[in-house]
């Protein structure tokens, strides 16, 4: 039982798909993962799912078919295209796509964790998945923490 009688808040909203930051100690430009604030376990005291994800656009993977030859068409194939490479590039480090609340409209998204069990929770820590999803995608930005849709 939660001792804290205030309501349970959902994480805060994090930056955009590009957002870096270097910290103090590290030479300019140099990447650095940031670890958004995590929300609490999954429990019966805090009955909110939350995924750690890079959300896309179909947009963004239509150009990002382009940029990779998948085709020069922007079309329903060149975005299927491009979401079958990236999870077949993916997948070894457990990612996986998802639908995802980000910026008040439904996204797919590279979920890298979720809060639902502690081995869930742990995969935030997994910067070699973390930035392997980077590269795949051609992204510096941090991993966010997002509401998955049910679909």
């Amino acid at each position: 039982m939660n001792a804290d009688p205030s309501p349970v808040k959902p994480p805060p909203s994090y930056g955009p798909l590009n957002e870096s930051a270097t910290g103090s100690g590290q030479s300019p430009g140099r990447l650095k993962i940031l670890r958004p604030k995590r929300p609490p376990l999954y429990s019966d005291d805090y009955p909110h799912y939350y995924v750690l994800t890079f959300p896309t656009t179909l947009e963004f993977l239509e150009q990002w078919g382009i940029d990779h030859g998948l085709t020069t068409e922007r079309d329903e194939f060149q975005t299927n295209a491009a979401w079958n490479t990236i999870n077949a590039e993916l997948w070894k480090y457990g990612c996986q796509w998802g639908v995802v609340r980000s910026g008040g409209m439904d996204s797919l998204g590279i979920v890298v964790a979720s809060n639902l069990t502690p081995a869930d929770m742990a995969k935030a820590d997994d910067l070699e998945a973390i930035r392997a999803a980077q590269s795949v995608l051609g992204i510096t930005g941090k991993p966010l923490w997002r509401k998955p849709v049910d679909i």
